[in-house]
């Protein structure tokens, strides 16, 4: 089993915080309970780090793994295999959201959401998760040829959740980079000590379990919401998710 990195847990646990935050306003938003701005000023800008964060770290810790895999003298097939089968966990899951959503919103399913991107992502870019001037370079690259090829790859479509691999996925072999630069042999380079309390060890909790609470979370506030009598009734042709 991999050795986790506290530190990797608690900035994802961060992430997850955000993102259930971000996703309970939006929600009392889309059913008029209590309006918001959601894509604008604080709303904006939590959406924005929660997104920067999930697919930073997921670069990150696609370069900890390697690194991890290289000290313990493992060979690049078994890497790849212990990615693969990563890859093909976080896509099945992409598969259910794209699946309920159609069923709940055909004309806005998500066809590429953010956990279509991270799989993807994942299966590519972990034949270059040791390098990392690639991975910076790849990064400069997919983020300067977006306005040229971002909608062209994909068209432009109504969705729930869309997260291009132009420009998201430079995020992502971005955090690749970061990984190589921040740490070397599964070890920082430069001290990061959190301190052990246990806060930071509850937050780390929820970054360990970050795939989980991201599937379940919305079904969580929606069910919260109803057991409160508010009012929560789907419509037919419309979406509750915004990130």
């Amino acid at each position: 089993m991999q050795k986790r990195l506290i530190e990797i847990d608690f900035f994802r646990g961060i992430a997850v915080i955000t993102m259930v935050i971000f996703h309970l306003f939006f929600i009392l938003n889309y059913f008029n309970i209590l309006q918001n701005q959601m894509y604008k000023g604080f709303f904006g800008i939590l959406a924005l780090y929660t997104q920067i964060s999930f697919l930073t770290l997921a670069g990150i810790s696609i370069a900890l793994t390697r690194q991890s895999f290289e000290q313990k003298k493992c060979s690049s097939e078994k890497f790849l295999t212990h990615q693969f089968k990563r890859s093909f966990i976080i896509l099945l899951n992409a598969g259910v959201i794209s699946l309920v959503t159609y069923i709940f919103a055909p004309s806005e399913y998500i066809k590429f959401g953010i956990l279509h991107l991270i799989g993807t992502s994942t299966l590519i870019l972990s034949f270059f998760a040791n390098k990392k001037h690639f991975c910076l370079i790849l990064s400069i690259l997919i983020f300067s040829l977006t306005p040229l090829l971002a909608y062209r790859i994909i068209p432009s479509s109504n969705s729930l959740d869309r997260f291009d691999i132009f420009p998201w996925m430079s995020l992502i072999s971005f955090g690749i980079f970061l990984g190589n630069i921040l740490y070397k042999n599964f070890q920082p380079i430069y001290e990061i000590r959190l301190p052990n309390f246990y806060l930071i060890q509850k937050i780390a909790y929820l970054g360990k379990h970050s795939l989980t609470i991201y599937m379940l979370h919305i079904p969580a506030i929606l069910l919260i919401l109803s057991s409160l009598k508010l009012p929560i009734v789907i419509p037919a042709e419309a979406g509750i998710l915004g990130l």
